[in-house]
């Protein structure tokens, strides 16, 4: 796939999520089983830190995608967007060729809809957590449709002959350690249904920049482990910067407030979270 075709803006009456986008780039298979939500998503270096543990940003990827589709397959024709999501890595060692997230709709009610995921590797073994809750909305017509899938779905772009982009790199993720900033622009690669950040990036993002900052003050690698993210609001000029403030640290690791803006929105609050970090070693 070329550069011009992941790059391209999104295009009216493209299927979400579009050619080029990162859940296609991470080869997603959507599976229903009852009120279940099964998915699937290859494993490799692209989703791995230093020492090829699953990061903290892949997990958020791989939940958020279909949590959503659950929500929407409940109460549709409304809508919904997401309030906040926490995500935790139990186990970071991976084994096996993927990785196979469940979810399920633990209450659904008028206002909001709330979702439990589990990941395990492929021996079994829980490596991941998740808990989303979703605002209900009343559908509006300047929501870009999206078709919730009725029976097993690829979500899956070609891979490049070199093997998947690592994912922080596919985003197009830049950071100034010194600064305690990681910036990105908006595109198809990144965005929503609604134009915005994709709620899986907006972990990314945040658990990428508490990770370098982390490194940075404790001396050696660390990564994110934990996050609590609040999503505030839709972003779409761009560029979009998360912007950290540590909070407590020690050897071991940090805990890192994140904040998204978009500044080109004069610096508009699109997201506001905690992450937790862990030092190699400990």
């Amino acid at each position: 796939m070329t550069t011009q075709e992941t790059d391209r803006p999104w295009e009216a009456g493209e299927p979400y999520p579009w050619t080029g986008h990162i859940l296609r780039h991470l080869g997603l298979v959507l599976d229903f089983d009852g009120e279940r939500l099964v998915t699937t998503m290859a494993t490799g270096p692209h989703i791995s830190d230093h020492r090829g543990r699953l990061m903290l940003g892949a997990l958020g990827l791989l939940i958020d995608l279909p949590a959503g589709v659950l929500s929407i397959q409940r109460i549709k024709p409304d809508w919904t967007v997401t309030f906040d999501v926490e995500a935790h890595l139990v186990d970071r060692r991976i084994t096996g060729d993927e990785l196979v997230s469940t979810g399920e709709i633990v209450r659904a009610g008028r206002n909001n809809v709330i979702t439990e995921s589990r990941v395990v590797d492929g021996s079994g073994q829980l490596v991941g957590h998740g808990l989303i809750t979703f605002t209900r909305l009343p559908r509006t017509p300047d929501m870009r449709g999206v078709s919730p899938p009725q029976a097993r779905t690829s979500i899956v772009d070609p891979v490049p002959a070199g093997g998947r982009t690592p994912i922080d790199t596919y985003m197009g993720f830049r950071t100034d350690v010194a600064a305690g900033t990681l910036t990105f622009d908006p595109g198809r690669r990144v965005g929503n249904a609604l134009g915005a950040i994709q709620g899986g990036v907006t972990i990314s993002a945040m658990a990428s920049a508490a990770g370098s900052v982390s490194t940075a003050l404790i001396g050696r690698p660390a990564t994110a482990t934990d996050i609590h993210v609040y999503y505030i609001g839709l972003g779409k000029a761009g560029p979009y910067q998360t912007r950290t403030e540590v909070l407590r640290h020690d050897d071991h690791g940090a805990l890192v407030r994140c904040m998204i803006v978009d500044t080109g929105q004069d610096d508009r609050l699109l997201a506001l979270g905690t992450v937790t970090t862990r030092a190699a070693g400990s």
